[in-house]
């Protein structure tokens, strides 16, 4: 929590503020909160709440509010006035739904991190949702899913190689299933003793990883996890680990990952999930060529590579990450359609450099256009080039740009696989 006054209101920093299209065509603002503390769900207001939202920066008052608006509006043709107490009661709202940055919000996620601290494993948050939530339905729904795209044919390529790791998406399972369908058809039918999860932590407030020894639970079992790996990364990672694991409560990148696991791998494995941070300003920002130039960070490098070369352990590695994230909804001024061809190219460039495992031109790239088309998966890239062993070649197995047409928005996805020669 970074404010201690609660008089001045702060919006927090982890909300998803999405435009939609309302029932009459005019736009509107979706605020949705990843806790999910209001039963009543996500709050929408009008585009014009955009400016007052804005102020919310723990700064202002209510008052100071109204006269930054009125000064914002004294140059405007016919401006609108807005009442104190409209204003107080648009801040109460957002106070009543948790979403702001406040004392009342810190008591109520400190309820639901000692909460979700108690539990012995990690509930499936998207089943009911994301996937079904029935055993047999959830069986049948993944099977559809890796039916629809080249995952069959991807199979019979790689049927001699020795997998060391995929990337796969991380997006909703519906949307991006022929990529899915492709990076674990690669999986179809082998079996592992333990897999290692990268995923990205979309709400990660501290640390660079955030590591749990919690089970994971889904629709179809529980896979244990592998807490001796996970102390090892944890001793690691020393301060670069997350105080407690409760962002991995409502993260879908791991999530996702294991339940379509579950549904490909042969026999049971262990699991050693691992959420990640962001290492733009080290990589993008920063002089840094890759990640093993980041001493603090070397130690979990070393920790992740030598568990994919462990005797006596068949170890997978999965990178669950999205690629490009373009338009109105990631903060671009453009629509996604505008702006696609050169971020397309971006991609591209990216997937020929992690193929190749060449991960400083991988950085390279990104430095290049200042992470500009919002690459979520590009820290967990840069460290899993930074781990794989050695004589291992790259495959791109399926790549696809997807557009949500209310939002003017479109995210880009991969799938890769990573063999043994």
């Amino acid at each position: 929590m970074k404010n201690t006054n609660d008089h001045n209101p702060l919006l927090r920093s982890d909300l998803d503020l999405t435009p939609i299209r309302g029932e009459d065509g005019a736009t509107m603002l979706l605020l949705r909160d990843p806790f999910g503390l209001d039963s009543r769900g996500p709050l929408t207001f009008s585009e014009g709440a955009l400016p007052l939202l804005s102020l919310l920066d723990g700064n202002n008052s209510a008052e100071d509010i109204l006269e930054l608006l009125e000064l914002q509006a004294g140059g405007q043709q016919n401006p609108v006035s807005i009442p104190l107490e409209a204003i107080r009661s648009f801040i109460a709202t957002l106070d009543q739904a948790y979403l702001l940055d406040n004392s009342r919000f810190a008591r109520a996620r400190g309820e639901l991190v000692s909460s979700f601290k108690r539990r012995p494993d990690r509930p499936a948050a998207l089943a009911g949702t994301s996937y079904p939530e029935d055993p047999a339905a959830c069986r049948e729904f993944l099977s559809r899913l890796l039916d629809s795209g080249d995952g069959e044919s991807v199979a019979e390529k790689l049927a001699d190689k020795e997998i060391a790791a995929i990337v796969a998406p991380h997006i909703e399972l519906r949307v991006g299933s022929e990529v899915y369908s492709a990076a674990y058809g690669a999986l179809r039918g082998r079996s592992f003793d333990r897999v290692i999860v990268l995923g990205v932590g979309h709400n990660m407030t501290h640390g660079l990883f955030s590591l749990t020894g919690k089970d994971f639970s889904t629709p179809l079992g529980t896979v244990p996890a592998d807490r001796f790996a996970l102390n090892r990364l944890l001793r690691a990672a020393g301060p670069l680990a997350a105080p407690d694991d409760f962002d991995h409560r409502g993260e879908h990148s791991i999530e996702f990952q294991v339940v379509l696991l579950q549904s490909v791998l042969a026999g049971p494995f262990t699991l050693v999930p691992v959420l990640c941070g962001s290492l733009f300003e080290q990589l993008v920002l920063g002089e840094m060529a890759c990640p093993r130039q980041f001493a603090e960070l070397v130690p979990v490098l070393d920790c992740l590579a030598s568990m994919l070369t462990e005797k006596g352990s068949r170890t997978l590695l999965v990178a669950g990450v999205d690629l490009c994230h373009i338009g109105p909804k990631f903060g671009d001024r453009k629509p996604a359609i505008q702006i696609a061809r050169d971020s397309g190219a971006h991609d591209r460039a990216l997937l020929s450099h992690l193929t190749a495992l060449d991960v400083e031109s991988f950085v390279g790239e990104s430095r290049r256009v200042r992470d500009r088309y919002h690459v979520c998966g590009f820290s967990v890239l840069s460290m899993l080039l930074e781990v794989l062993p050695e004589g291992i070649r790259g495959r791109e197995l399926g790549y696809h740009l997807w557009h949500e047409a209310p939002t003017q928005s479109a995210v880009s996805f991969a799938a890769a696989a990573f063999c043994r020669e």
